[in-house]
């Protein structure tokens, strides 16, 4: 959080800060979730119990699988973190 003047506050690292990495490039984040992505995932929500679901579940790992192939986001930061059944 910034105080006046646009000064870091003590103690916390202003958003260019955090999206640096230690060797100097800007680390990029996954695309938000478009709208498509969200339906999906809420069939997901819905059809099954969050509490007895996880990122091992074989529809997860296919909802993950069907986000990865979608034309929505041509462009993906870290491939190996998009959409994957950890982050769905």
């Amino acid at each position: 959080m910034l105080s006046d003047g646009g000064r870091r506050r003590e103690g916390r690292m202003s958003a260019v800060e955090a999206l640096k990495r230690t060797d100097g490039t800007r680390s990029m984040r996954n695309p938000t979730w478009q709208r498509d992505e969200l339906i999906l995932a809420l069939d997901l929500y819905v059809r099954h119990n969050p509490a007895h679901i996880s990122q091992n579940h074989p529809a997860v790992r296919a909802l993950s699988k069907l986000l990865n192939t979608l034309p929505i986001h041509p462009d993906r930061p870290d491939a190996a973190r998009f959409r994957n059944p950890n982050g769905v």
